[in-house]
C-alpha cells in the first residue's frame, strides 16, 4: 500500500526522533481521545477548560494563568515543530487549518500526540510527489515559507481567542509566547537534524515579513567550550516560576541577560564534558 507523502514525510521524521511522533488519520473521530483544534477551540465545548483544569492539579498551580500559559506554550511549540520540520527537511507544508490538525492529551493535560486530517499539501515543483492530486506547488522557497507562516497563523488566532475568553491572560501575551515558541521550534529542529545554521537562517527568513509571530529581538550567538549556540532572547514568560516548585527558566526575559548567558555556557560546558567521556 502506498502512503500518502505527508504521512511518508511524517514516517521519516519519526524515524530521526520519537518527538516528531505524528500521523496522518483517516478517521480521527472513530478514534477515541483525538479532537481537532476546531473543536478544543468551540465556544460550546468543554475539552480545553477541562484539559486546562488537569494541567492546574498538575503543577498544582494558583489560577489559571499559569496553567494557560504552560499548556499553549507546548501545544504551540509541539505543533509548529513538526510543521517546521516537514518544511525544513523535504520542503512540504501540511494543512494547518484547526479542522485539519488533530491531538491526544494525557490524563494530566499533557499533549501526547499530533495527528493531521487535512490531505492537501504544499511543496515545491522539484518535490517527487508534485504530481499528486492532493499536491498545490509553489513556485519558491519564499512563497513556500510565506505559506507555511500563513498556515500557522490562523491556527494559532483560534487557540489564541479561546484561551483568553477563558483565562486573564490577554491576547498581546498569549501572542509572544507563540512568537517565542515559533523562534525555538525553528533552533530546536535545526539542532536535532544536525544543520542549525539552516534552521537559524529560516527562523529570520520567517520573521523578516509582518505577522503575529514576528519577534523584536534576535537570537545571541554564544560560544563556550567550541560550541556555538543561539540563545533566543524571549520576550515572554511561560510563567512556570508560578507554580509549585517553578523558577524562572533559563532563558526567561525576568532573568538579566548575563545571568542567562552564564546558564547557557554552564549547560554548554557539561555538554562539552559529556561528550569528552563518550
Amino acid at each position: 500500500m502506498t502512503l500518502h507523502p505527508i504521512a511518508e514525510t511524517l514516517a521519516r521524521l519519526a524515524a530521526v526522533d520519537e518527538h516528531f511522533r505524528a500521523q496522518l488519520l483517516t478517521a480521527p473521530d472513530a478514534e477515541p481521545g483525538w479532537r481537532s483544534a476546531a473543536t478544543l477551540c468551540a465556544m460550546d465545548a468543554p475539552h480545553l477548560n477541562e484539559i486546562l483544569a488537569r494541567v492546574a492539579v498538575r503543577y498544582k498551580a494558583e489560577g489559571r494563568q499559569p496553567a494557560v500559559a504552560l499548556w499553549f506554550s507546548h501545544y504551540a511549540f509541539s505543533m509548529m515543530a513538526v510543521a517546521i520540520a516537514c518544511y525544513l527537511v523535504e520542503n512540504r507544508v501540511p494543512e494547518l487549518f484547526p479542522e485539519s490538525v488533530w491531538s491526544r492529551f494525557e490524563a494530566n493535560g499533557d499533549l501526547a500526540a499530533f495527528a493531521w486530517r487535512g490531505r492537501k499539501f504544499a511543496a515545491l515543483p522539484e518535490d517527487p510527489s508534485a504530481s499528486h492530486p492532493d499536491c498545490f506547488i509553489l513556485s519558491s522557497k519564499n512563497l513556500l515559507r510565506a505559506y507555511l507562516r500563513a498556515s500557522i497563523v490562523p491556527h494559532l488566532a483560534s487557540m489564541i481567542e479561546a484561551l483568553s475568553l477563558c483565562s486573564s491572560l490577554g491576547k498581546p501575551g498569549l501572542w509572544a509566547l507563540a512568537a517565542d515558541s515559533c523562534a525555538s521550534a525553528f533552533t530546536w529542529v535545526g539542532d536535532l537534524l544536525g544543520n542549525p545554521a539552516l534552521a537559524l537562517a529560516e527562523a529570520r527568513a520567517f520573521n523578516a515579513d509582518p505577522s503575529p509571530l514576528q519577534r523584536k529581538r534576535d537570537f545571541i550567538h554564544i560560544e563556550h567550550c567550541g560550541i556555538h549556540y543561539e540563545m533566543l532572547e524571549r520576550t515572554s514568560c511561560c510563567l512556570y516560576f508560578k507554580v509549585e516548585g517553578g523558577e524562572y527558566c533559563s532563558i526567561c526575559p525576568h532573568r538579566p541577560q548575563e545571568e542567562r548567558v552564564d546558564r547557557i555556557k554552564n549547560w554548554l560546558e557539561k555538554r562539552a564534558v559529556e561528550g569528552s567521556a563518550a
